[in-house]
């Protein structure tokens, strides 16, 4: 062998040995070095204390500030979706105007040509005996007939004219 491969260890074991068989020197005790301690002062930062524990009343205005917040930011994204459809030169076949979903409480957008926007007023059918005078209406018609039909008509006329022409976000 080598100096490579000598171990004195080995060689004083081997020799102490009176069985005869080699045996592997001793496992080498590592030497642990000690790191010096700094005299140094460490600066501990103060714990900072738990913050205390929030009452329900806390709670419920944390969530009631959280749902305005939400509704404020619902408000203004119809808004601009409002101002961006204003600004807008499309056809009315192409806008579309963002409502809110009733099961999901989210905008979707609804075509503004759409079934969504049809309301079903409840008119009468007009018939042709409706536009005669009092003189000409047939003896089989009753007068106060005729003048519910009539006025019930006109209820019906003021909530057409009174709505909207183009759905708006509602």
């Amino acid at each position: 062998m080598g100096k490579q491969g000598f171990d004195p260890r080995t060689a004083l074991a081997n020799a102490l040995n009176t069985s005869g068989k080699a045996k592997a020197a001793p496992p080498k005790k590592e030497v642990v070095k000690e790191v010096p301690i700094s005299t140094k002062k460490k600066v501990e930062k103060p714990a900072e204390p738990d913050p205390a524990p929030k009452t329900k009343k806390d709670l419920e205005e944390d969530q009631r500030r959280y749902v305005e917040q939400l509704e404020a930011e619902k408000q203004q994204f119809f808004a601009s979706e409002q101002a961006r459809k204003l600004a807008g030169s499309k056809g009315v076949d192409q806008e579309v105007t963002y409502v809110e979903d009733k099961d999901t409480r989210k905008p979707k957008a609804v075509s503004d040509i759409s079934d969504f926007w049809k309301k079903e007023l409840g008119l009468l059918p007009y018939m042709p005996t409706d536009n005669v005078q009092e003189v000409d209406l047939p003896e089989e018609l009753d007068h106060s007939i005729r003048l519910l039909y009539l006025q019930n008509l006109n209820e019906q006329l003021e909530k057409l004219l009174t709505m909207r022409a183009l759905p708006q976000g509602q």
